[in-house]
């Protein structure tokens, strides 16, 4: 059955996923004991596959239907984030803004850091009901209920600028609205609240400079333990046509010298090194990246807000930056293993949270898996990267990686740079494997 999961989620046969989502959890109450499907919780796939039902009902116009699927998804799992948030918007779309505060509260109550979309549904809220002097009230009331949530740091900016305190778009330190230091009163001058998806409310300079990346969207991972097959293999693809990842095993047997050689050979490399440290620290060794000469370099988001500034911040005075992308969630990780370190979200909902933080801090992109480019790609400004590792051919083993996709499907779900390592590595003809990737992609966009 856990195959068959695989297979439907691949084919985005959501009503056959949602199938085997019941089977197994009848199956559990049966035996008395807890459903689990690809390492997560039954009735948290069902809701999954709910939700992905309605949103398809969405697309096709059918609102009715698309609500009786979200309230079927809340019947599972009260707190999904996603269908509570979606079926608050498609009350409040079919005028029925108390509905919509109804859902709102219940989200609050939850804890969940969602704080730009929360702010963005508030706001249309109380503008659907005409009524500016509510917004502030419920910003206000909202404000005492979540003293010690991010949320109630992001309502504190907000309420700053409602009550015209704030004068400058620019601020010294920038969250995903305004900074509020715990001792002391919001920091003044911070960025609009940032709606996911509405690229005009944050501050300009603190995106790359706008650029096309008219390169390859195919990037090979070389991941060897030895430099000479790294370089060998190197020899047999073409810059032309792909990129080159240098990861930290590599990085670490061969230091900055076989990047230079793979430079001299005229490939991009995106030096896949997942920064994390200190600001200050981080934002160093950006800047050494960028020395280096690299086009692409990344750092974790999980490192927080300040740390990715200072590495923007680093490449200001860049004549020509890399472009700066942060980790998500491993591709490698489930809901167990975030369960481990105390996150109890999903997956999705947790990278959610990290790309909003990442575009707030001025990024390029993120790194994610197929799945979450596919919720991503409608929520992220335009030109946001979504890079995606856990890219396989069909037939080939998934390795230690546990969210993965054929490149079809993965661009298809809206990636904008595909990782391919072992399906390209390990082939007996690796040019001809990554042409025949380049050939099915340029297939795709044409059918």
């Amino acid at each position: 059955q856990r195959h068959l999961l695989d297979v439907h989620e691949a084919q985005r046969d959501w009503v056959a996923a949602t199938a085997i989502a019941d089977q197994l959890i009848a199956q559990a109450e049966e035996s008395g004991q807890s459903a689990t499907g690809q390492g997560q919780p039954a009735q948290q796939l069902r809701g999954h596959y709910l939700c992905e039902q309605a949103d398809a009902a969405l697309e096709s116009g059918d609102k009715a239907t698309a609500g009786e699927f979200y309230e079927a998804a809340l019947r599972d799992q009260n707190q999904d984030l996603r269908a509570r948030m979606s079926l608050a918007k498609l009350r409040l779309s079919a005028g029925d803004p108390e509905a919509a505060l109804t859902h709102f509260r219940v989200i609050m109550g939850s804890g969940r850091n969602c704080t730009p979309e929360l702010l963005e549904l508030l706001s249309e809220i109380c503008a659907v009901q005409d009524n500016g002097s509510q917004y502030l009230a419920a910003l206000e009331e909202y404000y005492a209920l979540q003293s010690s949530s991010l949320l109630a740091l992001a309502l504190a900016g907000e309420l700053e600028k409602q009550r015209g305190l704030i004068d400058s778009p620019v601020p010294p330190r920038v969250t995903n609205v305004v900074t509020v230091d715990l001792l002391a009163k919001p920091v003044t001058g911070g960025v609009p609240a940032v709606a996911i998806g509405t690229p005009s409310t944050t501050a300009v300079k603190h995106w790359s400079k706008p650029m096309v990346d008219a390169g390859s969207n195919l990037i090979v991972a070389l991941d060897y333990d030895s430099p000479d097959a790294a370089l060998e293999l190197a020899k047999r693809l073409d810059p032309a046509t792909v990129r080159l990842k240098v990861g930290k095993q590599l990085f670490t047997l061969a230091g900055p010298d076989i990047v230079r050689s793979l430079l001299g050979q005229g490939f991009d490399i995106f030096l896949d090194l997942k920064f994390h440290d200190i600001p200050t620290t981080v934002a160093k060794a950006v800047k050494a990246a960028d020395e280096l000469g690299v086009w692409m370099v990344n750092v974790h988001a999980s490192g927080g807000s300040r740390m990715m500034r200072a590495a923007r911040e680093a490449l200001n005075d860049s004549p020509k930056p890399p472009l700066l992308v942060a980790v998500t969630v491993l591709t490698s990780m489930d809901q167990e293993d975030l369960a481990e370190l105390g996150c109890n979200d999903a997956p999705i909902d947790r990278v959610c949270q990290l790309a909003a933080l990442a575009e707030s801090a001025g990024l390029d992109g993120v790194v994610c898996s197929a799945a979450e480019a596919a919720v991503l790609s409608a929520r992220q400004r335009d030109g946001f990267l979504l890079v995606t590792p856990g890219i396989r051919l069909a037939g080939d083993e998934a390795g230690d990686q546990r969210r993965i996709v054929t490149p079809e499907s993965a661009v298809a779900d809206g990636a904008t740079h595909l990782v391919v390592g072992r399906s390209i590595t390990a082939s007996d003809d690796p040019a001809k494997t990554a042409a025949d990737i380049r050939a099915s992609l340029g297939a795709h966009a044409s059918g």
